[in-house]
């Protein structure tokens, strides 16, 4: 069984908007044949190929185009190919930037709830401080009247000491 691999087709398109070469591609069509029978086998059109690669592989495309229009239409299928590429990378770098904004967006609302919850830590910290502090207070009140009171029981019991029995 043998092969060959032939031009197949060669086509231009224009944008529809603007008139303008939107880009362009070559087929090749790969036929097999029984070399014993000398019947075809199979036909295969291949996928749409930059016109780079045609230029590259020996597409006869100055049978229909000068020189200069092919390479005209290589470098314009590469600044595409590049312009692709490069969108593909920004899109890329977009959803890498909003996967980071997503994560520090949930970050800022975790720390958002701990501050709101130290916030209330610390309020019920001062409220229990304020709450101690009353009861030093108070405590203090009665330690300075049971002072007294001791104070006023010796005083008693000096007089009675004093006193003539």
């Amino acid at each position: 069984m043998s092969k060959t691999t032939n031009p197949y087709e060669f086509l231009v398109r224009w944008d529809s908007m603007t008139g303008q070469i939107k880009g362009c591609h070559v087929k090749t069509v790969t036929t097999h044949i029984d070399d014993e029978t000398n019947e075809v086998i199979a036909v295969k059109e291949s996928e749409a190929m930059p016109v780079a690669w045609a230029q590259d592989n020996g597409f006869p495309l100055d049978q229909v185009l000068q020189a200069i229009h092919v390479d005209a239409l290589a470098t314009a299928a590469a600044e595409q190919a590049h312009k692709a590429a490069m969108e593909k990378d920004m899109e890329a770098e977009r959803n890498t930037l909003n996967a980071d904004k997503a994560t520090l967006s949930a970050e800022i609302e975790q720390l958002k709830v701990t501050a709101s919850q130290q916030s209330s830590e610390i309020e019920q910290s001062k409220a229990a401080a304020l709450l101690r502090a009353d009861e030093m207070e108070t405590l203090k009140a009665t330690v300075i009247q049971r002072d007294s009171e001791i104070e006023a029981a010796n005083a008693s019991i000096a007089e009675l000491k004093l006193a003539p029995a």
